[in-house]
């Protein structure tokens, strides 16, 4: 290492004992990945936003241009899932249920059940496969899902979603649906056996 190697980028000229630093952590840390070794580094260097926020992006930059000239070497990118929708795995055991030929009406009582456990929502995203012609899309933001029931048995499976849930929730003072607050429905929908 070259001791009077400075770096200058976004702004910031980086010392030869911050990149010495910086080719350090990225050595030591090899089994993280490389946004949480650009993480790493903001917080040992103090390298934040305005507002406070670390400046891990441009740390990333940095660290891969570093590495393009050979002063470190960063860990192999880790392929995590794959590009585009995810699909459902639908289970070959399971049987076709019997087809509900009736008016809403005459399947009474309904009932809405919140899908909370995992197993119930393996069991609701695999419906959603098999039988909506769009197939079970990841929704963005935050949702909630249902069982459409009469007694025990699932006749339809719904689901809510609304981003804005996610961005009320991260905003100060909010009191938002995933902080504990209310929701407000601007429209309304009736299920009628007509």
């Amino acid at each position: 290492m070259n001791p009077t190697l400075h770096v200058t980028f976004c702004g910031r000229t980086f010392t030869a004992q911050e990149v010495e630093l910086m080719r350090t952590v990225a050595q030591d840390y090899a089994g993280l990945g490389v946004t949480e070794i650009a993480r790493t580094i903001c917080e040992l260097l103090e390298w934040k936003r305005p507002s406070g926020g670390l400046k891990n992006h441009e740390c990333r930059q940095l660290l891969e241009r570093l590495q393009a000239g050979g002063v470190l070497t960063l860990p192999a990118l880790r392929h995590l899932g794959g590009k585009g929708p995810r699909r459902v795995d639908i289970s070959q055991q399971r049987l076709e249920p019997e087809p509900v030929e009736c008016l809403a009406r005459e399947c009474e009582p309904l009932e809405l059940a919140l899908v909370e456990r995992p197993a119930e929502s393996r069991l609701w995203r695999e419906h959603v496969e098999r039988y909506h012609y769009l197939w079970c899309r990841v929704p963005l933001g935050a949702n909630l899902r249902y069982w459409v029931r009469n007694r025990d048995r699932e006749l339809a499976c719904l689901l809510w979603t609304s981003p804005a849930w996610k961005m009320q929730a991260r905003m100060p003072g909010s009191r938002g649906a995933m902080s504990g607050g209310n929701v407000t429905c601007n429209g309304s929908s009736t299920m009628d056996g007509s």
